[in-house]
């Protein structure tokens, strides 16, 4: 099984997480997905993995972005480390609304699995 497939496996068992392959081309609340963001290599035969999973968080009210990343960061940190995962960070992001909207609140977090 692929690190990809891993983590989305793992994600895909915390409650209110709709975990994806791949980021959805319309973005809803509680979708998450993995970014690859590099492989190093450690010897001839094992490598590492970094990876930013982007979970969407609730949009219009910072009392509800906050709340809902308060209450996702022990189950999202649970299922990666599940999933072989190292946490390095978790910080706050957006990314552009559709059609020129607003931006959107996520909560990135990254995280290395070694093969």
């Amino acid at each position: 099984m692929s690190a990809r497939q891993r983590l989305v496996t793992a994600l895909g068992a915390v409650p209110g997480i709709d975990a994806k392959a791949y980021q959805p081309d319309t973005l809803h609340q509680g979708e998450c997905w993995p970014l690859w963001v590099r492989t190093t290599w450690l010897t001839d035969c094992s490598h590492e993995e970094t990876w930013q999973v982007c979970v969407v968080l609730p949009a219009g009210a910072p009392e509800a972005t906050a709340a809902a990343n308060d209450a996702l960061l022990d189950p999202i940190f649970a299922a990666l480390s599940r999933a072989g995962g190292y946490i390095d960070t978790a910080e706050p992001a957006q990314t552009l609304g559709q059609d020129g909207g607003p931006p959107i609140p996520l909560l990135r977090v990254t995280t290395r699995i070694t093969n």
